[in-house]
């Protein structure tokens, strides 16, 4: 099936090259498909199947006798999605100088950092999540990371973020 936008595929045989053979609705769970898909069925107005006129049995039968009909045509099926997604790469580097603190309640106190007073202990950070803003400093997409990152004065870092879209 090819996805268009999520929403509907299409669906095409196996080998057979640009011919769709029906339609995927996914939000519905619904799939039509053309006769193409169904092989060789009979002619419905004057034709017969195996010892089963064909012709009577989609006009006489209930519906749920027709859609057997129908259904126990199928002997093999089996479906292979192809979505085409798109990514792109964006590195982002963490300066040794800039978001060494925390928006953690801990972390502050009221509304400003709160400096650690032993020398010993040098201020740490952990970054969690990653924002990619364009140009007027609107946030566009956000990137979790797997696990937190431990930042300090001391190290640059260089996150590698993919967007698929």
């Amino acid at each position: 099936a090819n996805t268009v936008g999520g929403d509907y595929g299409e669906l095409y045989r196996r080998g057979a090259a640009n011919r769709c053979d029906g339609i995927i609705f996914y939000q519905a769970g619904i799939m039509v498909l053309s006769s193409s898909a169904w092989g060789n069925l009979p002619d419905f107005s004057s034709g017969s199947f195996g010892n089963r006129s064909a012709n009577v049995t989609m006009i006489s039968s209930s519906i749920s006798g027709a859609c057997d009909f129908l259904r126990k045509r199928v002997k093999n099926l089996s479906f292979n999605n192809r979505t085409e997604i798109n990514s792109k790469i964006y590195f982002c580097r963490v300066p040794h100088n800039k978001y060494n603190y925390s928006s953690n309640p801990t972390y502050t106190s009221g509304s400003k950092i709160r400096v650690k007073e032993v020398a010993s202990d040098s201020p740490r950070s952990y970054i969690t999540t990653v924002g990619l803003y364009n140009a007027q400093n609107e946030l566009l997409a956000t990137a979790k990371l797997s696990e937190p990152l431990m930042k300090d004065p001391s190290n640059e870092l260089i996150l590698r973020v993919r967007l698929d879209y």
